[in-house]
C-alpha cells in the first residue's frame, strides 16, 4: 500500500480494520484477532516512519502508543471514538448511522430523504448516546486513555458487549 500509494503521489493513506459486519460476516476468513491486528498496525507503523506519506489509523486504533501516526487527533470526543461525535456514516438510501460499523436499524439516526442532516445531526437520540458516554471505569483509570479515549465503540457491539464497554482490542483489554 505504501510503495502503491508514492507511485500514485498520494499524500495519504487511510487503514480500517475488517468487523464482523455485512458481507464480512459471511468471510471470518478475513478478519484479525487482537494480536494479528496489533502485529498489522505495528507494521504499518514502522513503514510509517520511513515513508513521507502521511498515515491515519483510528486514534482507538492506534494501540494508545503513537498518537503522531494518527492524523485527525483533534476529531475525537471525551469518551470513544469519533462516530457520531465528528463523523457519520450515509448509506445508499440516505439512512444516516453514527459509523458505517453500525449500520443497523438500532443505530439508525435519521434520513436524509425525510429529514435536513442539521436536525438529524443536532437532533437524532442515537448521536446524543454516542456524544454523552460516561466511559467506563477500566477506560478512565487507564494511564494511556488521554491517547486512545476508550477506543471503538462500535467493537464491544460487534463482538457482543456494551457499547461503554472496553474495545476488545485494545492492548491492555486482557489485562
Amino acid at each position: 500500500m505504501f510503495s502503491l500509494a508514492a507511485r500514485m503521489n498520494c499524500d495519504g493513506i487511510r487503514f480500517r480494520p475488517v468487523l464482523p459486519v455485512g458481507r464480512a460476516v459471511r468471510h471470518g476468513d478475513l478478519l484479525l484477532g487482537r494480536q494479528e491486528y496489533r502485529e498489522s498496525l505495528q507494521k504499518i507503523q514502522e513503514l510509517a516512519s520511513d515513508s513521507s506519506i502521511g498515515v491515519d489509523i483510528p486514534r482507538s486504533d492506534s494501540l494508545c502508543s503513537d498518537k503522531e501516526t494518527v492524523i485527525n487527533y483533534d476529531l475525537y470526543s471525551n469518551f470513544g471514538c469519533i462516530a457520531g461525535n465528528t463523523f457519520i456514516h450515509v448509506d445508499p438510501h440516505g439512512n444516516l448511522y453514527p459509523c458505517q460499523y453500525l449500520e443497523s436499524p438500532d443505530f439508525a439516526a435519521g434520513n436524509l430523504f425525510t429529514s435536513s442532516l442539521r436536525h438529524v445531526w443536532d437532533t437524532a437520540p442515537i448521536f446524543r448516546v454516542f456524544r454523552t458516554f460516561e466511559g467506563n471505569p477500566k477506560c478512565l483509570s487507564c494511564e494511556l486513555f488521554a491517547n486512545c479515549k476508550g477506543g471503538c465503540r462500535a467493537r464491544p457491539i460487534l463482538f457482543g458487549d456494551d457499547m461503554n464497554a472496553p474495545d476488545p482490542w485494545c492492548s491492555r483489554a486482557e489485562e
